[in-house]
């Protein structure tokens, strides 16, 4: 199962300079949520404690715990964006691609259990922060588009969006079943089930 590098690596106070402060703000929140599992676990003064400056300094950036966990969902659906668009970077989407870009989903998932389920909480998904909404958007519009391009003029619009909203169901129910061990099988053939899977017929429903 894929595991991405460490997020965060603590630096003194004194070595920030302008801009840095929020990054390594963002990079803390994110180590603490995935260290504990638990959106209640995380609190500003632990965030400023982790990076070494005062409360006062964090809430120049974020205003609030809430303001927090939003642009940590944020910084959850661009690299969840990212990597589902890794497989086709620069190339013409193909079917097999397309399902390229569905496991890319379900292994971050897997790989950021934590981050992925605060991204699609209530306390996300009941949100008005237009930088949230925003990179949610993002997200659907990567899948519809690539699906678009797969299928061409066979589908209107309309059957654009019901076959990424099925796409996007596939891969999300797979991901939570995942990480919330729903599925009784060994840590070895994980990967090789996501394979199996994720098959481009399923993901296009034609």
């Amino acid at each position: 199962m894929l595991k991405q590098s460490p997020v965060y690596a603590k630096k003194s106070a004194d070595s920030y300079h302008h801009g840095d402060l929020q990054s390594a703000l963002l990079a803390a929140g994110l180590e603490i949520l995935e260290r504990h599992g638990n959106i209640s676990e995380i609190a500003l003064r632990q965030v400023a404690r982790a990076v070494g400056v005062s409360p006062a300094a964090v809430y120049r950036h974020y205003s609030s715990k809430e303001a927090l966990l939003s642009a940590l969902a944020v910084e959850g659906f661009r690299r969840l964006t990212d990597a589902q668009s890794e497989p086709v970077a620069g190339r013409i989407v193909t079917p097999v691609r397309l399902s390229h870009m569905g496991r890319a989903y379900v292994r971050f998932a897997i790989s950021n259990p934590s981050l992925f389920r605060l991204m699609f909480s209530p306390l996300v998904s009941g949100s008005r922060d237009a930088a949230l909404m925003f990179a949610a958007q993002q997200l659907v519009d990567n899948l519809e588009s690539a699906i678009g391009t797969v299928a061409g003029p066979r589908l209107a619009t309309a059957g654009r969006r019901k076959a990424a909203l099925r796409s996007w169901s596939m891969v999300h129910g797979l991901s939570m079943l995942l990480i919330d061990q729903q599925l009784k099988i060994a840590h070895s053939e994980v990967d090789r089930m996501i394979e199996a899977v994720v098959d481009p017929s399923v993901m296009l429903g034609f």
